[in-house]
Order: structure tokens, then C-alpha cells, then sequence
């Protein structure tokens, strides 16, 4: 039991560290191919700590809909990749001032296909991911999610749209429910990259951003995906078809 629990504290630690603290019990179980139990038992007997987070729900009477309700714009997940992208903008604070980032993200496995940054939550950030994202595209018609913020219902924005052959999706006024996976992704991102950081100046947080975005698509492991990243999920269909 012993050599059990000393060879298990040791891949346990160097999931941790591979990691950088940000799997917990289930994602570490996942990546060994252990059960939950057994990850659980190894954290527990060594006193290895994984991280745990909290997640915040809201009672349906404050959802302003039935959550069963489906959306006028569907954004379900798709059966073929970059057929449905979400987009939307999130801000961080650093030291030395704001920063906004403007990424776009796959339904169908969760990867972020583009994405952009700057000081300042205008119209040449949303080109730029755009323009990022355009080399991704392989079929007409795919459609881009958004909320409806002022970035979004510019004349600029929508030529852009319909250039790359593009449909554009809004959500309801005021319901950021249409567009949740987005919102998911933030949640994530600011737990995993930031939460933990420190105070950071905007340079740095560009660098952080740049390094996580790398580490989401090609390493973090998704439950959802059958324990795969985003890019290895796409990557093992494309090679099974």
C-alpha cells in the first residue's frame, strides 16, 4: 500500500505540475486513466491539494426564460466542425491599464479558432480576429454567434461577414444565455489563467493569454471530448473519416 501510494503521489504531483495547478481531481484522474476514486484516495492520503472551484448557479425564476426553453437563434452543437462559432468580448484589468480579448470559439469541440487583443474594445479588434479566423473556414455558411453589442452591428463588421461568405447570429436583447459556451470559456480562462496570477501589467497579460490559449487547444483535456484537448478530439476525427 505504501509503494501504491508513493508511486501515486508521484504521478499525482506531476499532473499537478505539468498542469500548473489548474486540473483537479477529475481532469488528473482523466489524464491517468485512473478513476476519480483513486485520484481522490492518493490527493487525500499524501495531503496533495488540487485545485477546487466554485461555480455559481442561478435559481430559473432569474434566468428571464424556462432554461428548457431553446433559443430563437439556435446554437446547439453542431455534428461537422467550424459550422457554428461563437464570439464575444471580456475585459481584464492589469496594472497599467485594461485589456480586452476577442476570441471566437467552436461549438463543435471547443477549440478558440482566432482571436485578438487590445487597450481598447473597438471595431479594428474584431477585424483583426476576423481576419485570423477567415484561413479556418472550408465551407459558405458558417455561422458566427455574437451578442448584439455596438461591435457587432457595424456596417464594417457585417461586410466583413458576408466577404468570408459568413451568417451572422445575434442573441436576444439582454440574454447572455444564447450565448453560454462563450461565457463558459471566460469563466475558465479567468479561474485557471488569471485568478491565481497576481497583478500583472498589460504586456504580461498578453503573454499569459498567448501561452493559455496554446495550452486549451493542444493540452487541457475535456471530459466532454472523451478526455482529449480540442485539437487532438478534431485531429483523432479527421484521421478516423
Amino acid at each position: 500500500m505504501f509503494g501504491f501510494r508513493l508511486l501515486g503521489k508521484g504521478f499525482f504531483c506531476k499532473g499537478l505540475r505539468r498542469h500548473k495547478g489548474r486540473y483537479g481531481q477529475r481532469r488528473i484522474a482523466a489524464a491517468l486513466g485512473w478513476n476519480r476514486k483513486k485520484s481522490g484516495a492518493v490527493d487525500e492520503a499524501d495531503g496533495t491539494e488540487s485545485p477546487s472551484y466554485g461555480r455559481k448557479s442561478l435559481p430559473p425564476s432569474r434566468h428571464g426564460r424556462d432554461i428548457g426553453t431553446p433559443p430563437q437563434t439556435p446554437v446547439q452543437s453542431p455534428k461537422a466542425q467550424r459550422k457554428k462559432w461563437l464570439t464575444d468580448v471580456t475585459e481584464l484589468k492589469g496594472k497599467d491599464g485594461k485589456l480586452y480579448l476577442s476570441p471566437i470559439l467552436d461549438l463543435f469541440n471547443r477549440e478558440i479558432v482566432a482571436y485578438a487583443m487590445s487597450r481598447r474594445a473597438d471595431s479594428e479588434m474584431v477585424k483583426e480576429m476576423l481576419e485570423k479566423a477567415a484561413p479556418r473556414l472550408t465551407d459558405k455558411g458558417t455561422m458566427l454567434h455574437s451578442d448584439q453589442g455596438v461591435l457587432y452591428r457595424t456596417a464594417g463588421y457585417r461586410e466583413l461577414l458576408a466577404e468570408h461568405s459568413m451568417v451572422q447570429s445575434m442573441s436576444r436583447k439582454a440574454n447572455c444565455w444564447d450565448n453560454a459556451p462563450m461565457e463558459s470559456f471566460f469563466a475558465v480562462l479567468k479561474t485557471e489563467c488569471f485568478y491565481n496570477a497576481g497583478e500583472l501589467t498589460v504586456d504580461e497579460l498578453m503573454k499569459q493569454i498567448d501561452d493559455y490559449m496554446d495550452y486549451y487547444n493542444r493540452e487541457r483535456c475535456s471530459l466532454k471530448l472523451k478526455k482529449l484537448s480540442p485539437v487532438a478530439y478534431r485531429t483523432q476525427l479527421a484521421q478516423s473519416a
